[in-house]
């Protein structure tokens, strides 16, 4: 019987399987990255940019923990750059379960970290059960684009279930350049800007997902097509920024425990309850 999110701090602290004494991975500025990330090795510490190269894939198991070294400058062309982010030239497979998530986020207790950027139209790249949080965005990575999603998609199908983008400074996902990726039973929740924004000849296919208490609004698009079905917004004027807009809520509050405290968890009597496209709840689900 399956459940909704718990709450945030549940993600990070109570379901993530505690790593053994001592153990953590440093990635170093500029390392190629791929095979597995395993839990003993967690958690990775990313120092910088980090690369998974063409033809190369990088599998992350569950309860893995991404940390990024946090920073202020955006631009990726500057010799001051001081972020961490991973860049996916190849293929990326992160998978957590509904009790062992894998966590993308920052170290420490403060700042924000860059994102991760999917460069890449390979078929199976997949974030199942993933939490991305705190990320920032990036700037001149290809010409004079700026890349503003926790997650930031180009050329992409990736397929992404099951994932919370939470307290992220501007978008949850950034969709550039013909990205058409299938984003379902989803939650953003508190990011600064949108939950989604696309652009460029991109078409992603939401469903069963719930937006709420997104600075800019739930979803944003420029010269691009958003699917979004069996979902629950906030602002009504959402309808008209969708092209397929259908069997979704607007405006009825989710009515989490405690959104404030991040307890994403839903009443009872919240209007997301059973309405999903197969009668599931909205949003991520956790057995």
């Amino acid at each position: 019987m399956k459940r909704k999110l718990l709450t945030l701090l549940a993600l990070v602290a109570a379901t993530l399987p505690m790593p053994r004494a001592g153990a953590q991975t440093t990635i170093e500025p500029l390392a190629e990255v791929h095979g597995r990330w395993t839990l003993e090795g967690s958690p990775y510490l990313v120092m910088g940019e980090a690369i998974v190269p063409k033809r190369k894939t990088l599998e992350i198991e569950p309860g893995v923990q991404v940390l990024f070294k946090t920073g202020e400058v955006v631009a990726y062309d500057s010799t001051a750059f001081d972020l961490g982010f991973l860049r996916v030239n190849g293929s990326l497979v992160a998978r957590g379960t509904a009790q062992a998530p894998v966590r993308f986020s920052r170290q420490g207790e403060q700042g924000n970290w860059g994102i991760v950027l999917v460069n890449s139209s390979e078929i199976g790249i997949a974030f199942e059960h993933c939490v991305f949080e705190h990320a920032n965005k990036l700037r001149r990575v290809f010409g004079f684009e700026y890349f503003c999603g926790a997650l930031s998609l180009k050329q992409s199908t990736a397929s992404i279930r099951n994932c919370l983008f939470v307290d992220n400074l501007n978008e949850g996902i950034d969709c550039k350049d013909g990205s058409s990726p299938t984003i379902e039973s989803c939650t953003f929740v508190g990011n600064q800007w949108r939950g989604i924004f696309s652009s460029s000849q991109s078409h992603p296919m939401v469903k069963n997902s719930i937006f709420w208490a997104n600075a800019l609004g739930d979803i944003g698009q420029y010269d691009a097509q958003v699917s979004l079905l069996f979902s629950l917004v906030e602002k009504e004027e959402t309808q008209y920024l969708a092209t397929v807009f259908q069997s979704n809520i607007v405006g009825q509050d989710p009515k989490f425990q405690d959104l404030q405290a991040r307890d994403l968890r839903l009443k009872r009597n919240s209007p997301a309850k059973a309405k999903g496209e197969t009668g599931q709840d909205l949003g991520v689900q956790f057995d």
